[in-house]
C-alpha cells in the first residue's frame, strides 16, 4: 500500500489517488482511505528513510517522545557532529570490526552505520537507507516492515543540514559527501514511488506492506502533524487491536 501526505489535488481541490490498483498494493496521495486492515499486522518494524536533512529525524524523535515508541539506535564509525549527540552509537573502527551479528549495515562517506540483530528486535523505529532495508529482508525474511519515506527539497535539505552542526563549513563538505553517496543509494527507490511502479517495489521490497510518504516543505510543526496522523492511521492501539 503507497500512501502518501502530499498536497496533489483534482480539479475541485480535494485530495485525488491515483487510478491504480493491483492485487495487494494501493498507491494513494492525499487523505487516508478505509483500506483492508488484514494487511496490517501487529507490531510491524517501521524503517524511516530519506536524504540528508530530510527531517527524518524530527519525524522519529516526534514518535519516540510524543508516543514512547523505541527508535533504534544504530552503530556507526563518524565522528559525533557535536558534544553529546546522542542520535547514534559511537564506535573506533576497531571496535565496530569486532561487531559481527549485523542485520543491516551500510557506507556513508566512508564511515559505516549498521544494526545488530539484538537492537533491531528491540525497536519499533528504525532510520535506515534503501540498502539497508535490503538488508533487513535478506537477514530478517520473516519480519513485515512499514516504510516511511521522507521527502524534502534540495535547498531545504541543504539549510538543515547545515544548520544542525556547530562548525558551518564542515557541515557543507559532509552534506556534500553524503548526498553524492544518497545519490547512487536513493536513485531506485525514488524511480519507483515517483512513478509508483508497484511491480518492482514488490520484488525489491517483498516484506514491505506499506510505503508512507511524508512530503516535508513546510515547519517543523507541519511535520509533527503529518507524524502524528502516521500514527493514528497505523500504530496507536485503537488502530491494531482491529487488524
Amino acid at each position: 500500500i503507497f500512501l502518501g501526505c502530499t498536497n496533489v489535488t483534482d480539479k475541485q481541490g480535494l485530495p485525488c489517488l491515483f487510478s491504480f490498483f493491483s492485487s495487494n498494493l494501493l498507491f494513494k496521495r492525499g487523505v487516508s482511505l478505509p483500506l483492508e486492515r488484514s494487511l496490517l499486522m501487529n507490531r510491524k518494524k517501521i524503517v524511516v528513510l530519506g536524504r540528508s536533512g530530510s527531517g527524518k529525524d524530527t519525524f522519529v524523535q516526534y514518535l519516540v517522545k510524543k508516543h514512547n515508541m523505541r527508535q533504534l539506535i544504530s552503530t556507526t564509525t563518524r565522528r559525533p557532529r557535536f558534544e553529546g549527540e546522542d542520535t547514534h552509537v559511537f564506535v573506533t573502527k576497531e571496535e565496530a570490526a569486532m561487531m559481527t551479528d549485523r542485520v543491516a549495515e551500510t557506507i556513508i562517506n566512508d564511515q559505516e552505520y549498521f544494526a545488530t540483530r539484538g537492537q533491531f528486535e528491540e525497536c519499533d523505529l528504525y532510520i535506515i537507507d534503501p540498502k539497508g532495508v535490503g538488508d533487513l529482508i535478506a537477514n530478517c525474511p520473516d519480519q513485515e516492515l512499514i516504510m516511511v519515506y521522507v521527502s524534502t527539497r534540495f535547498e531545504d535539505r541543504y539549510n538543515h543540514a547545515i544548520e544542525r552542526g556547530e562548525d558551518p563549513e564542515r557541515e557543507r563538505e559532509i552534506f556534500k559527501g553524503r548526498n553524492r553517496s544518497e545519490d547512487q543509494m536513493f536513485s531506485d527507490l525514488e524511480w519507483m514511488i515517483n512513478m509508483a511502479s508497484v511491480s518492482d517495489f514488490s520484488k525489491k521490497y517483498p516484506t514491505v506492506k506499506v510505503v508512507y510518504i511524508v512530503t516535508n516543505n513546510g515547519t517543523i510543526h507541519d511535520l509533527y502533524k503529518k507524524a502524528e496522523a502516521f500514527y493514528q492511521e497505523y500504530v496507536n492501539d485503537r488502530v491494531i487491536k482491529t487488524l
